[in-house]
């Protein structure tokens, strides 16, 4: 939740707003979550178990869920950890399961 909260409001919102002043149109972003409890957490607004990370992250997990209501371009969907690519750089993988996860990264930067 801390890094979709930084990601988000740092990175993906500005960039969506450039890139439709620049085209004039709509864009979409669809964020790819691989854990269905944050998913579930974010889009309620609140967990009692989660109220501390305003505090010491200085991250309020309602207004992750009001920027989505807000842009409705903006869509938080499951995505199954088998075809998460960034867990390549973010955690310790079973040799078995490196070929799927770098043939998923690679199919990420070639749609781009």
């Amino acid at each position: 939740i801390v890094s979709l909260a930084a990601s988000l409001f740092s990175e993906a919102i500005p960039q969506l707003d450039l890139w439709e002043l620049l085209l004039g149109r709509d864009m979409e972003l669809i964020i790819l979550e691989d854990n269905q409890a944050t998913i579930k957490i974010i889009k309620k607004g609140y967990s009692p178990k989660l109220r501390s990370t305003n505090r010491m992250f200085r991250v309020n997990v309602g207004s992750i869920s009001d920027c989505l209501e807000k842009y409705p371009t903006i869509g938080l969907e499951y995505c199954h950890i088998e075809f998460q690519a960034a867990d390549v750089l973010t955690k310790a993988l079973a040799p078995h399961k490196w070929r799927n996860a770098m043939e998923s990264a690679l199919e990420g930067l070639l749609a781009r």
